[in-house]
């Protein structure tokens, strides 16, 4: 229900302003290439991050991204982007993980150098393991984990809120990420912290 929901609010919101803005002058609209990177924290307080059973509130999971800036009228902007989190190892389970982001924001411009993001994410998740089981400690002991041998595919869909602040082609990006935002028990959300080069495709 929730995954519905978030996917109507946003092709309402796509239907509208591309009647606002018509099919000649949409190809106009597209102001900007974005080029980002930065780092992804996964599940804040929820994912073991050592053999002791710490809880990790950042993490060091490098990402890059591209995105394009399509402006719907002076304060609000339609941004499609794509990020990709670098294959990284979960823990000492010998399980590969490799993330992909596909993400539709709506920004709105408070001023020149500050927007305020809303939108949603899919979370394309492959994993990969050399299979077995793993032991891993678990905060109060070891526990067996199953590793997988296969590869493997997850889909989740978040709703998403950020902000971005801007100087000249150059921005410095929060963005949250929650997971079941409208269930109580399994509500999850992740961060990431980025920069990001603005390419202006009409002035260069």
């Amino acid at each position: 229900m929730t995954r519905w929901f978030i996917f109507l609010f946003s092709l309402a919101f796509y239907a509208h302003a591309t009647e606002i803005l018509g099919t000649d002058s949409f190809s106009r609209r597209f102001k900007n290439l974005g080029f980002s990177a930065g780092t992804l924290t996964e599940f804040v307080g929820f994912t073991q991050i050592n053999d002791k059973g710490d809880r990790g509130k950042f993490a060091w999971n490098p990402y890059l991204g591209f995105s394009a800036d399509i402006e719907i009228n002076p304060t609000w902007t339609m941004i499609p982007e794509i990020n990709w989190v670098l294959p990284r190892e979960a823990g000492n389970s010998g399980i590969s993980k490799n993330l992909f982001m596909f993400r539709m924001d709506a920004a709105h411009s408070i001023f020149d150098q500050l927007r305020l993001r809303y939108g949603t994410s899919f979370m394309v998740l492959n994993t990969r393991g050399p299979g077995g089981t793993a032991e891993i400690n678990n905060g109060t002991g070891t526990s067996s984990f199953y590793v997988p041998k296969e590869s493997q595919t997850a889909i989740n869909q978040t709703l998403d809120v950020g902000m971005d602040l801007i100087y000249e082609s150059i921005s410095i990006r929060f963005q949250t990420f929650i997971y079941s935002p409208f269930n109580n028990l399994n509500r999850q959300w992740s961060y990431a912290i980025g920069v990001t080069y603005f390419y202006d495709l009409w002035t260069k």
